[in-house]
Formats: C-alpha cells, structure tokens, sequence
C-alpha cells in the first residue's frame, strides 16, 4: 500500500506528524540510515499544510544533558517535543514506553483540530487500535516506517504507508543534510 508522491496530496489539506521517536530512531539504526529531520518532517508533508508535529521522546536519566540537547535541538527546529523519564531496571538498562502518551495525545489533537490526515512516524503493531480509531471518524491515517520495522498489521490497517527508506533518500535528494538536525544511526546527536 505505497502512497504514490502525489496521490490524495493537496494544498488545502490538513496534516499533523506524531513521531514514536524511540521506534523512528531504531528503524533508522537498524537500515544504518541518518536523516535531517527537519527536511524529512517537509518531505512528509509533501506541500499539505502542516498543523503541527508531535515527537515521543524518553529522557534518560542517566544521560541528561544528551537528551536535554536532543529535545532542545528538537524544540528549536519547531517540534512539540512530548518527554517521560525512563526507568532504570535493576540490570542498568532502560524502559520508556510513550505509547498510551501518544495515543491520548493523537486523540486529543485529532478531537480539537480535526485534521483531514494523520502520519504516524511508527512501526509499532500496538497502534492498531489507534488508526483502526482514526479511520472511523472520518480522518486518514499513514504511518511511515522502514519495510524491517513496520507491523504488517499497522501497515494493512493504515490508508497508506510510506517506506521511510524512500523517503529519507528522496528529501535529501531535494536539500542537503543539516548538521544541527543530523541524527545519527548509531543513536548519537
């Protein structure tokens, strides 16, 4: 279910980005991918009008100001950054799940502003219900993703996927990658 670039894609037409960016930043670990965020976000836009862009982040209480930076970085390129601390588990490793955040935060935007489409930048399955949601209530939904990290489920569900790999290729065929957005697949900012 490829979205053709141009296919349902009009100026009049109202867009907001919800980024799991946890799950963003792991698709792009795992196809060994950077991207410029702010070019992708207008990538994805694809010349809709662009309400707002929500980004899902966990901040690790073990590495501050790293995270600070990244959410600053985020802010200032004109996200609404969404954050939770993680949980440090007795093996050191860490647990953020911003799933039910995002899910009220989509519900609750969605109920406010009614925008004609939803993107959810996820592969996650556990969105499911969610788009399944969105859809009766009359709002498209697409979810971008990389083809390894994307839930079968989420992609049938949705009205349209959008192959990250693609993506990222083709808008930084269109402008070059800024170093103060760069994100790295390694996970470094």
């Amino acid at each position: 279910m490829e979205i053709p670039r141009d296919s349902l894609r009009h100026p009049t037409q109202t867009l907001a980005i919800f980024i799991d960016y946890h799950n963003f930043e792991a698709s792009l670990r795992g196809e060994a991918l950077h991207t410029d965020l702010v070019n992708l976000r207008e990538y994805l836009a694809g010349g809709r009008q662009l309400t707002e862009t929500f980004a899902y982040v966990g901040f690790n209480p073990n590495n501050p100001h790293e995270d600070g930076r990244l959410h600053r970085l985020l802010r200032m390129s004109g996200f609404l950054v969404r954050t939770k601390l993680a949980k440090v588990r007795p093996d050191g490793s860490l647990k953020c799940n911003l799933d039910v955040e995002m899910v009220l935060g989509v519900i609750d935007y969605v109920n406010q502003t009614r925008p004609d489409t939803v993107l959810l930048v996820t592969g996650d399955g556990d969105f499911v219900a969610l788009v399944q949601w969105l859809r009766t209530r009359g709002v498209r939904v697409e979810v971008a993703s990389t083809r390894s990290s994307i839930s079968q489920e989420l992609r049938e569900s949705a009205n349209g996927y959008i192959d990250l790999r693609e993506a990222i290729e083709e808008a930084e065929r269109k402008e070059p990658i800024r170093e103060e957005v760069r994100l790295y697949a390694n996970g470094n900012h």
